[in-house]
C-alpha cells in the first residue's frame, strides 16, 4: 500500500482585517516523491492520478508537493531544469486542475543541517524564472512556494532575497499567488521581521513545531488559515 503523509487544513481565528478567504482547507503533503538527487532517480509512478481522485473523494481540495528544485537544475550560470523533470511534472499539473485540486509547488530546496547562504539566491532565481515560465498560463489553483524552512540566514537578509525572487517572478507571471515565509524554519517568531510586500497576490506562512506534529499556518494578504502535517 503506499503511503500518503498528510496535512489537515482548518481556519484559525486572528485580529487582523479579513482581505480575501484562503481558497484550500484541507489536503495532503506529498513529502519525498519529488525531492531526490536528480530527475532521473524520481519514481514518477509512486503516485497517479488515482490517487489524486483518492485525495479528492476524502474531500480535500489541495495537494502541497514538495520538489528539490535545486537538484532538478543543471549547473550555474543556466541553472537549466531537467526537461524530464517537466515532461512528468506537467502530468501532474493536469491530474490537479482536471480534478479542481489547488496544487502547492513547494520548493524543497534545502538541507536542515546546513544553513540556508545568500549565494543560493542566484539559483533561487533562476529556477522560479522557468517554473513561472512554464506554467504562468495554467490555471489559479497552481501556488508558487518559494523556499520552505530557510535558517541559519539574518532575517533582513533572508527578506530581501525573497523580494528579488517574487520581483522576479511577476516580471514573467503576473497571475498566479505566491507563497511566502520568513526565515528561521519559516517560524512564527520571525514573522514579525518581515516587511509588508507591496505584491498583494502573496500568502504568508509560517510553522510551528511541536513534539507530535508541525502546524502550518497561512495568511493570505491578511487572512489566516492553517494546516498541520507531519
Amino acid at each position: 500500500m503506499k503511503s500518503i503523509i498528510f496535512i489537515l487544513v482548518f481556519l484559525v481565528t486572528a485580529s487582523m482585517v479579513i482581505a480575501t478567504e484562503v481558497p484550500f482547507h484541507r489536503g495532503f503533503n506529498l513529502s519525498g516523491w519529488l525531492e531526490q538527487p536528480q530527475a532521473q532517480q524520481i519514481r514518477f509512478t509512486r503516485f497517479t492520478k488515482e490517487d489524486f481522485i483518492r485525495i479528492k473523494n476524502m474531500s480535500c481540495d489541495h495537494i502541497r508537493l514538495p520538489m528539490h528544485l535545486f537538484n532538478m537544475a543543471g549547473e550555474a550560470p543556466d541553472d537549466t531544469i531537467d526537461p524530464l523533470f517537466f515532461f512528468f511534472f506537467d502530468q501532474i499539473v493536469d491530474w490537479a486542475e482536471d480534478l479542481q485540486l489547488h496544487l502547492i509547488l513547494d520548493n524543497h530546496s534545502f538541507d536542515p543541517a546546513v544553513s540556508t547562504s545568500p549565494a543560493i539566491l542566484e539559483k533561487l532565481t533562476a529556477v522560479w524564472k522557468q517554473m513561472a515560465e512554464r506554467y504562468k498560463d495554467r490555471s489559479n489553483l497552481i501556488y508558487y512556494e518559494i523556499l520552505n524552512e530557510p535558517h541559519g540566514i539574518a532575517d533582513a537578509t533572508w527578506n530581501n532575497m525573497q523580494k528579488t525572487v517574487i520581483d522576479a517572478i511577476r516580471v514573467i507571471d503576473q497571475k498566479h499567488t505566491l507563497i511566502v515565509g520568513p526565515a528561521g524554519w519559516n517560524g512564527y517568531n520571525n514573522l514579525k521581521f518581515m516587511p509588508a510586500y507591496s505584491d498583494t497576490n502573496l500568502i504568508y506562512t509560517f510553522h510551528f513545531s511541536h513534539f507530535t506534529f508541525t502546524t502550518r499556518f497561512f495568511l493570505h494578504t491578511r487572512v489566516p488559515a492553517g494546516s498541520i502535517h507531519p
